[in-house]
């Protein structure tokens, strides 16, 4: 529920140009994720259900390290989201065919399903942002060599080198 509330708030500011308050809202998210699954590993660890709660604690460890990597290295975020769904396949996988969980079908469906489309988004988008930083360099690169030679051709003159010399040492006595 709470990261329902987290995406809502994240799709909400998103859609008004409110950047830094959309990122906001999942942080808070996930970081309230984390203070529930407390909350139930202690309920496990009252009723003695050691299994339980080793879940709880992975969940936990999970939304702290996703409200963590949004909140302060956000250029991680779609690794995060990758890992996460990693998790998810694992955790359904686990539970249906190691520990013998077989109850619950739809339950198993919905954690694959899920596990699945967070791992296929997150490459997704970091495939398609490689390829898009690829192009720009492609595009940046011919540019990058005219200046380079254009440069070169400045240094190769020593009149020239020593003036941007004193130029740097000037600009460097001016800063604080």
């Amino acid at each position: 529920a709470a990261l329902l509330g987290g995406w809502a708030g994240f799709g909400t500011f998103g859609l008004l140009g409110r950047g830094e308050a959309a990122k906001t809202s999942l942080v808070v998210a996930f970081f309230a994720q984390g203070a529930l699954c407390v909350v139930v590993l202690a309920g496990y660890l009252m009723q003695g259900d050691l299994f339980e709660a080793g879940l709880s604690v992975a969940s936990l460890i999970i939304s702290l390290e996703m409200g963590l990597i949004l909140g302060l290295w956000e250029r991680l975020t779609f690794h995060a989201l990758g890992l996460l769904g990693v998790n998810s396949l694992i955790n359904a996988i686990c539970r249906q065919f190691y520990w013998g969980q077989e109850g619950n079908v739809l339950a198993l469906m919905f954690t694959l399903a899920a596990g699945f489309f967070t791992l296929a988004f997150s490459v997704t988008v970091i495939l398609f942002r490689w390829h898009a930083l690829r192009a720009a360099r492609r595009v940046v690169l011919p540019d990058m060599r005219r200046y380079d030679a254009v440069w070169d051709a400045i240094l190769a003159d020593p009149d020239q080198r020593r003036a941007v010399e004193d130029l740097a040492a000037l600009v460097g006595s001016l800063r604080p």
